[in-house]
């Protein structure tokens, strides 16, 4: 899941409105995120951090698959050239 935990995503700071840019691993592994220009921010429940980090691991495993797929169509298409 190294992809996809290293992504950044973007969360509005509860107290300035600034943008917060936590890594989804930081979302599933720490207890608070906070805004580095207030220290307003978030605690994050562990049940629904469990829940996220298992559901990205089920996600990078379907973009896997999809890509196996898609390399395994694309090695036995015939190619159709147009001649002008």
């Amino acid at each position: 899941m190294d992809t996809l935990s290293r992504l950044k995503t973007s969360l509005l700071c509860p107290g300035c409105k600034r943008d917060i840019e936590p890594t989804f691993s930081d979302l599933y592994s720490r207890k608070e995120i906070l805004c580095r220009a207030c220290g307003s921010g978030f605690k994050l429940p562990a049940s629904q951090q469990s829940e996220l980090k298992h559901s990205l691991a089920d996600y990078e495993k379907a973009l896997r698959k999809k890509d196996e797929a898609m390399q395994k169509l694309m090695a036995n298409v015939s190619v159709i050239l147009k001649m002008k």
